[in-house]
Parts: structure tokens; C-alpha cells; sequence
């Protein structure tokens, strides 16, 4: 269906996702020399399990990255350095509310190391929001593995986990940029999507 003049999908929960075949292009090394940035639009139905809105992380041992929203409807960055079995990750301090649409951000500057996350900043609706980071000393990097990456869902062990509610396509597609969004980016990003989209 359509959202104002912007295409929208719906996401069933159970089994939808899309997927892409690996690609050097889709990991970052976050040695320092490797910033990422994501930008969702999405429209999330309530939930008891954790949404994933994309993860490169489908096999044990093979892990990379993922962006969620929790069951408790914060939003959380995760990044994995599979070799040294070392996770960290930044969530949001309060809750999204479900059953509408939001525009969410995520830059990480490519620190890396012990300190990584606080090199991570989100984003709800173009402003930057509090959040809190996880660290862990063992952390070095992100590797270049070789998951496809997951959008609406994360097949990682233990079970399934997929994304049910709506998304935003066309030009208001998920975005993933091998750069550090600015914050004016990102609100130029929201105030654009908002008219798209009629909200």
C-alpha cells in the first residue's frame, strides 16, 4: 500500500524478511577508519520479542552487527567482535511508541575498541535522544564475515526473530551509509519523510 506518495510494506512477524547476498560493502571494520550510519522508517507493531529492522549476524560464529527494537520498544545498535566473543551496544533510555510511524537513526563514528559504543549516537524523529552505551574491554572490532544481511528479521540461534509491522520503501527506504550522518542530515531526512509520507 502507500503511506501519502511513499510505497509501504507489511512485515508479518513470523516468516517475512528480505535478504542480500554478502558484500564487502555492507562491513565495517570500526578499527577507525569505517563509520556507518542506518536510517529506518518504520511503523512497529507492539511486541513480547525483540524487532530487528536488520542483522548481519545469521550463524553462530559468524556475527557481525544488528539494529532492534526491543520488547520494551527502546532501540538498540549491537556490534559483535566474533573472535574475541565480545558484545557491545547502545540503547535508548526510553520507549518508542508502537503503532506509528518513526524515523530512527544510527551513526557510529568507527572508534572501535574498549570505548566503542560511545562513539554510537541514535536518533528518533531527527533529534538525537539519550541513550546508554554497553562496553566491553575485550572488544576490538567488527570482522568482515560472511553473513547475508537480514532486514525484518535475525536468524541467529536461538530462534527466529522477525519483524512484524510496516516499513517505509521507495526513496524512504532502509538505508545503510558507509559514513557518519550529520545531525542536520538526518532532520533534513525526517522533515522530508515526514511530508512524504503525509504524517
Amino acid at each position: 500500500g502507500y503511506q501519502g506518495i511513499i510505497p509501504v510494506v507489511s512485515f508479518n512477524g513470523t516468516d517475512e524478511e528480505f535478504d542480500t547476498p554478502d558484500a564487502a560493502a555492507l562491513s565495517f571494520d570500526d578499527s577507525g577508519a569505517n563509520p556507518v550510519s542506518f536510517i529506518f522508517w518504520v511503523n512497529a507493531d507492539a511486541s513480547a520479542s525483540d524487532r530487528y529492522l536488520v542483522s548481519k549476524d545469521v550463524v553462530a560464529n559468524n556475527r557481525e552487527y544488528f539494529v532492534s527494537i526491543v520488547n520494551d520498544e527502546t532501540v538498540r545498535f549491537t556490534a559483535i567482535d566474533d573472535s574475541a566473543d565480545a558484545v557491545v551496544s547502545r540503547i535508548t533510555d526510553d520507549a518508542i511508541t508502537t503503532g506509528a510511524w518513526h524515523q530512527l537513526a544510527i551513526t557510529y563514528n568507527s572508534a572501535g575498541g574498549a570505548a566503542a559504543m560511545n562513539g554510537v549516537t541514535i536518533y528518533v524523529d531527527g533529534a538525537p535522544v539519550a541513550s546508554t552505551a554497553t562496553n566491553n574491554g575485550s572488544y576490538v572490532a567488527m570482522e568482515d564475515l560472511t553473513s547475508v544481511v537480514t532486514f525484518n528479521a535475525r536468524s541467529a540461534a536461538p530462534v527466529d526473530k522477525h519483524y512484524p509491522g510496516k516499513c517505509a520503501g521507495g526513496p524512504l527506504g532502509y538505508a545503510i551509509v558507509g559514513a557518519e550522518l550529520t545531525a542536520d542530515v538526518i532532520l533534513r531526512d525526517y522533515q522530508l519523510g515526514r511530508r512524504a509520507l503525509n504524517l
